[in-house]
């Protein structure tokens, strides 16, 4: 019998690691997503100024912050949004009551949220239009990728763009 508590609670831990683990990946996540947004739109209004626009690879810079910042925008609305849904709601107490079959050890040392209340939870259903729309969910997933590869393809083109300023600068004097 011993084995098999020893076992429960290793389970149990293991699980509160992971949903700890999760909870720091939404946190980073929505960090990563602001500082993205704000160094995104200081880039906008750096080159948009009167100075910058007449240079050509400040429009590639340009678009390169509009295409950055929408991705970071879908990456909150469809993943981050999604995971905090799944941690706050969804326990995962019930695989470790299947599992061990003692609701003794589970009520014991399971840490259940009950701080969430039911009014977060409608804001983040309300927040995650990407499962509760069709139009959306198949709109966001073209959004992702489209914005991933423009992302990697103005980055190209600025490349080769400024690989033949420098090379033939000589032949334009």
């Amino acid at each position: 019998m011993s084995n098999n508590s020893e076992y429960c609670q290793t389970l149990i831990d293991s699980l509160e690691a992971y949903t700890t683990i999760r909870k720091l990946n939404v946190y980073s996540s929505i960090l990563i997503t602001f500082v993205g947004l704000i160094g995104n739109s200081l880039g906008v209004f750096v080159f948009v100024q009167k100075k910058y626009r007449t240079h050509s690879s400040s429009i590639y810079l340009l678009l390169l912050c509009f295409v950055d910042a929408l991705f970071l925008l879908v990456h909150l609305f469809e993943d981050t949004v999604r995971t905090m849904i799944d941690i706050y709601h969804n326990d995962n107490s019930f695989i470790v009551d299947e599992i061990c079959k003692s609701s003794f050890l589970l009520n014991e040392n399971s840490s259940t949220n009950n701080s969430f209340t039911s009014w977060k939870f409608i804001l983040l259903k309300s927040l995650n239009l990407i499962d509760n729309s069709q139009f959306w969910c198949i709109t966001s997933n073209f959004l992702r990728y489209m914005l991933r590869f423009l992302s990697a393809f103005i980055i190209v083109t600025l490349t080769l763009q400024r690989t033949l300023v420098v090379r033939f600068s000589f032949r334009n004097k």
